[in-house]
């Protein structure tokens, strides 16, 4: 695809015709700079400059159509299709003139069949790596089972040879397997061991230094309650000696509470 083909149709332009996306004085600067890259385009002098020139534009001012169309054909050149689309697609949710409307539809056609292209050669080189991978793995096994038959006649193989044998294969000896299980088995007890006294430790540590001393803090303003009123008893019981109304007042709460208890 001759992607440069396209620069042809794009025209210079005039800052009038570009004052939608910008105000007039960074409209004038952005237009400026759009023409000499373009002229830079056209005449095919310092491209690689131009086609920088019109990513800074486009970037800058996404509503103006002219450059975000130009960067995504150059990236369509490159074969960066994906991004590509980004700015043609852009493009096409702008205001723009028929011609280049036109110029997206074709342009779409071809992105979207060469990213199609592209998916496909990926799902095939992946299908060749799979078809590789196994048959490497059926050339080890029969290595294997080449060097077993030939040991027939000896020893048989030794576990280091089987462990070598199984690390070639991408298998893990069940003899190793069954050994981790038991580590990771007593690791996970430690583990619940320690977090169950970590647990107790917490909760003694907490009823000890906290809720105790509360305990003990509330049973010592009972006791001290309790001396109090038996000291106001003793009181008022000299008291009552010259005193009816104070014993009077004894004889009622005694009664009273004397009855309770």
């Amino acid at each position: 695809m001759n992607w440069q083909k396209y620069f042809k149709f794009f025209n210079y332009l005039d800052a009038e015709q570009a004052d939608y996306f910008a105000t007039p004085e960074k409209a004038k600067k952005a237009v400026s700079t759009y023409n000499r890259a373009l002229k830079m385009l056209k005449d095919k002098n310092n491209g690689a400059e131009a086609i920088e020139l019109m990513r800074t534009i486009a970037d800058d001012y996404p509503m103006f159509p002219e450059p975000s169309h130009i960067y995504g054909i150059s990236l369509a050149q490159n074969g960066n299709y994906e991004e590509a689309l980004v700015y043609l697609k852009r493009v096409s949710l702008l205001d723009i003139s028929d011609e280049m409307a036109n110029m997206l539809q074709e342009q779409f056609v071809v992105i979207n069949r060469e990213i199609k292209i592209h998916k496909n050669n990926l799902s095939q080189i992946n299908s060749q790596k799979k078809n590789t991978s196994k048959h490497k793995t059926s050339t080890a096994l029969n290595n294997v089972l080449i060097k077993a038959t030939d040991k027939q006649t000896s020893d048989l193989l030794s576990k280091s040879e089987i462990n070598a044998i199984n690390k070639k294969l991408g298998n893990e000896n069940p003899i190793d397997l069954n050994e981790e299980i038991k580590k990771e088995k007593q690791i996970s007890d430690r583990r619940f061991i320690i977090t169950l006294i970590s647990v107790a430790t917490i909760i003694f540590l907490i009823f000890y230094f906290a809720i105790r001393p509360a305990i003990l803090n509330s049973l010592g303003r009972q006791g001290q309650t309790e001396e109090q009123l038996q000291w106001l008893e003793k009181e008022i019981t000299n008291r009552a000696k010259d005193d009816t109304e104070i014993d009077q007042l004894l004889k009622d709460y005694l009664s009273k509470f004397s009855d309770n208890e």
